[in-house]
């Protein structure tokens, strides 16, 4: 399957489909590859709750929940570019958003990410296998280069999360404005 060339975020072009609702618990997550706007709260989520599986989308979570059971990521984009998360409620994973290794261009704004265990906000992370029974992968020499870079994080609230927004493995050029932090046990903006 071919990628759309990196032209920006797309428009009206996508059309939205409803995600229908999950069976709460279930490990399998759903991989979205087309522009969505939830329609419910998707809960008790074993695992990851939404997967990006394709640039140039958004998903609209038109107010709903995304609930974990504090393991895997609430929407996790795997090096899709042009993606935009936006309007919802993220609790209770490892990660609320991660914008993991090759992700380019992307927007999380007006979400409420909320009581993750190692971040509200992850980007430049090597991403886990998606199934939970695979290890997780070698850690990345201190050299690595993830490719996260001009990303736009902007308008969330971000709060009671092990850190608010954590950049690492040389993301750069990303563009973090007009959040709410508060209570994030270890800290706010954490770069390494």
């Amino acid at each position: 399957m071919r990628h759309r060339a990196k032209t920006g975020h797309s428009s009206s072009s996508n059309t939205q489909r409803p995600i229908p609702a999950r069976h709460p618990g279930r490990r399998v997550r759903r991989i979205t590859v087309a522009s969505r706007k939830v329609k419910n709260d998707i809960t008790d989520c074993a695992w990851d709750g939404l997967v990006v599986g394709a640039p140039n989308i958004t998903i609209d979570l038109d107010g709903h929940l995304i609930d974990g059971k504090g393991l895997g990521a609430g929407i996790r984009i795997d090096g899709h570019d042009y993606v935009t998360l936006r309007n919802g409620r993220i609790e209770d994973f490892d990660y609320g958003a991660m914008l993991n290794t090759g992700t380019e261009g992307g927007i999380v704004e007006t979400l409420t990410l909320e009581r993750n265990q190692e971040a509200g906000i992850g980007l430049g992370h090597v991403p886990p296998p998606l199934d939970p029974t695979l290890p997780p992968p070698e850690e990345p020499p201190p050299s690595f280069q993830s490719g996260v870079v001009r990303n736009i994080v902007r308008h969330n609230s971000i709060v009671g999360n092990d850190l608010g927004i954590w950049l690492t493995n040389g993301t750069r050029d990303n563009a973090i404005f007009g959040n709410s932090l508060g209570a994030n046990s270890t800290g706010g903006i954490w770069g390494e």
